[in-house]
């Protein structure tokens, strides 16, 4: 089993484990046709991850590869974890991650850390969007909105604590803003 990373935003992170799918569309066969993870290098200048706030941490317990460098064809099989330096130092590659491909399933979701209770109550409000997004803009309700942002994670990390959130690795539109 490998543990992994994946740094992103609340709104985004809410959407990942509600529909139990990750979500993007860069092209098949593409560097990053699917999802990135941080490897044990850690992030890397070249590749900070644009939407922050959250840390998903997953259990990948399926095939990974052997290392491969990063200008590696191919790497799009279903269900195998790429290896691009994410177990460490074996290519010269500016990109150290591992990378899991659209059509993938049977991630397990292990932990869900918010970097701040801030970043919370505007990604959980963003997540929710209608009127809980225009009740973000009165101070006065940020307290309210606040306990049931903590109540939605409350319920989210009971699953979570029972594995019973598995993703899969799907290209599909994101749910827009």
């Amino acid at each position: 089993m490998v543990e992994l990373i994946h740094i992103t935003s609340v709104k985004i992170a809410f959407d990942i484990l509600e529909s139990t799918r990750y979500k993007s569309m860069y092209e098949y066969g593409g560097y990053d046709g699917g999802m990135n993870f941080l490897g044990v290098l850690g992030e890397n200048a070249n590749t900070q991850p644009r939407a922050r706030g959250v840390r998903l941490h997953f259990i990948w317990g399926g095939e990974v590869s052997e290392p491969v460098s990063y200008d590696a064809y191919g790497c799009n099989n279903a269900n195998v974890l790429y290896d691009f330096n994410g177990s460490g130092n074996h290519f010269r590659n500016n990109d150290p991650r591992y990378f899991l491909p659209y059509r993938s399933e049977g991630l397990t979701v292990e932990k869900l850390e918010i970097d701040s209770d801030q970043a919370l109550l505007e990604g959980w409000c963003e997540y929710k969007g209608g009127i809980i997004k225009k009740l973000f803009s009165i101070k006065l309700f940020h307290s309210y909105l606040m306990s049931k942002a903590k109540e939605h994670v409350l319920q989210l990390n009971k699953k979570i604590e029972r594995r019973d959130i598995k993703i899969s690795i799907r290209r599909e539109k994101v749910k827009s803003e």
